[in-house]
């Protein structure tokens, strides 16, 4: 099983008392970061209690989402792949967007879905949003660079820069979310 990463190790941003996530640590192994769909491989897999759609982080913020596992590895959905599409928010405003790539730059990822009306601004910190059980509420994704009016809906066109380096990614922590599978069950029980 994966032994717990003490604290001190583990990420300054996953708080003490957030109780729900389990943190680990894996090495990265093979990271691509050129291609329109890039991939991470780690060194920790279902031997290790990694799961698919476990998010996946670097000491300075998202790197990606697991995708698939084998016994002692793990593939690693990147953000940097044009099918990533993660919840996020403006820290500074609580506005939602969407977080995609439109494979242009290494590192500058598009919030798309952000009313034309918010008071965003350059240098604005985004964080993950809390809407899905991958990662907790308020990591660090990025700040915002550049923004403009969207000329088709009444939306802005933001570009982040990513605050962790995809390009030199040398071992990440895996989150665990240990009430995911509670909820996953009490939503089965939704009807259809």
């Amino acid at each position: 099983a994966l032994k717990q990463v003490p604290l001190a190790d583990s990420l300054a941003f996953v708080k003490a008392d957030s109780v729900k996530y389990k943190v680990f640590k894996a090495n990265v192994i093979k990271n691509s970061y050129r291609l329109n769909k890039n991939y991470l491989t780690i060194d920790k897999g279902s031997a290790d209690g990694v799961k698919q759609d476990m998010g996946v982080v670097s000491p300075r913020g998202i790197v990606g989402i697991v995708e698939n596992t084998s016994g002692r590895f793990a593939t690693v959905q990147s953000v940097l792949n044009t099918q990533s599409a993660l919840n996020v928010m403006v820290k500074r405003t609580g506005h939602f967007g969407s977080l995609r790539w439109d494979t242009k730059q290494v590192n500058v990822v598009q919030l798309l879905e952000v009313p034309n009306i918010v008071p965003i601004q350059n240098g604005d910190t985004i964080v993950t949003g809390g809407m899905s059980n991958i990662f907790p509420k308020g990591l660090p994704v990025g700040k915002i660079v550049h923004f403009e009016k969207s000329k088709l809906d009444n939306t802005f066109l933001i570009d982040v820069l990513l605050f962790a380096d995809m390009a030199s990614l040398d071992y990440v922590y895996i989150i665990e979310d240990t009430d995911r599978k509670a909820i996953n069950e009490l939503e089965k029980q939704n009807p259809k």
